[in-house]
């Protein structure tokens, strides 16, 4: 019985060693992985909305802010006249796609920013970033949302 014990937790120990040097990543691995973290943690923060589909928002409008939580997968923010928040469905160092968005139900007098917003950002697949700058990318690689980091 003693033999069987020593021999099942010399098994155990090779096996987990070998799934060790199985599972090892490689240094392209990790580089890619450290990259991805690094444009994850800085994408997690709080933009505002300086461009939609190309055109600059006016300072008379309330701009829209997005809060982007990498960690929890979810985002946040402010569309200019309701509040919004919603899971974040696919994410990569450049893969960027939101899931289904739910927001308050607020009238305001002019909706035209926040339904070009909501619009530009069922559009997103990547992004990319670009010093204190994050570009909402659809497929078409056509920048449909230009932010600013804000915090």
């Amino acid at each position: 019985m003693k033999w069987l014990t020593i021999v099942f937790v010399f098994l155990f120990l090779l096996t987990e060693s070998c799934n060790l040097l199985i599972n090892k990543p490689d240094s392209t691995q990790e580089k890619t992985i450290a990259k991805h973290d690094e444009a994850n943690i800085r994408l997690h923060d709080i933009w505002v909305v300086t461009h939609i589909q190309g055109m600059p928002l006016g300072r008379s409008v309330d701009l829209p802010r997005v809060e982007i939580y990498v960690k929890d997968k979810r985002v946040m923010g402010f569309d200019g006249c309701n509040e919004f928040q919603g899971p974040i469905e696919e994410l990569t160092s450049d893969k960027l796609v939101f899931g289904q968005l739910v927001s308050t139900y607020i009238l305001c007098e002019d909706m035209s920013v926040p339904n070009q917003f909501h619009e530009a950002l069922k559009q997103v697949t990547s992004y990319q970033l670009e010093g204190l700058e994050l570009f909402l990318v659809n497929e078409k690689s056509h920048k449909v949302l230009t932010l600013r980091k804000v915090d």
